[in-house]
């Protein structure tokens, strides 16, 4: 039995399912708390590794991998982004890796620019990882991938794109 009118009554059970609303969606948002800090270098720099795929050639994960991007984050601010050809790391490499039945089928030499063979990107991103690392690069922390025509609806939005270690600026048309 309530002790304040039918009125009152309902109003309280309002706000009382709201306010247990907005207290799933905050316990939740703190769940997700680390994983924010982390991906922004809050506590610790993060570096990313950023794999440009042309879907025109299609691969598991969207396209071929033929270039890419390292970028260091420190305290959410982006300390460092290098861009590369893909080849600047598999033309490098000179040691074996044995390849997957389907990729040795077509090459025996299995590079950072196959990596991507396991449409699970999860399993194909830390082999893009483990590939980059083995042929020089540094290791890192999260792996993205892009597909070209996404980028080129980006860049039409966005203009061109100046990053300092291209001769050239980035835009929807290059």
């Amino acid at each position: 039995e309530s002790l304040f009118p039918d009125k009152i009554e309902a109003k309280i059970r309002t706000v009382k399912e709201e306010f247990k609303k907005y207290s799933t969606f905050i316990n939740r948002a703190k769940e997700n708390i680390p994983a924010i800090e982390s991906l922004l270098g809050l506590r610790y720099p993060h570096r990313y590794l950023i794999l440009f795929q042309n879907n025109n050639e299609a691969r598991p994960t969207g396209g071929f991998i033929g270039s890419l991007m390292l970028l260091d984050v420190n305290d959410g601010a982006l300390e460092k982004s290098e861009t590369y050809d893909v080849y600047d790391f598999d033309g490098q490499y000179h040691g074996y890796i044995e390849p997957p039945g389907e990729i040795k089928e077509l090459t025996d030499q299995w590079r950072l620019r196959d990596s991507n063979y396991w449409p699970d990107f999860h399993v194909s991103g830390e082999k893009a990882a483990w590939f980059f690392q083995k042929q020089g690069g540094p290791s890192v922390d999260s792996v993205i991938a892009i597909n070209q025509s996404i980028l080129k609806k980006l860049l039409k939005i966005t203009g061109p794109i100046k990053i300092p270690s291209l001769e050239s600026e980035i835009t929807s048309e290059n």
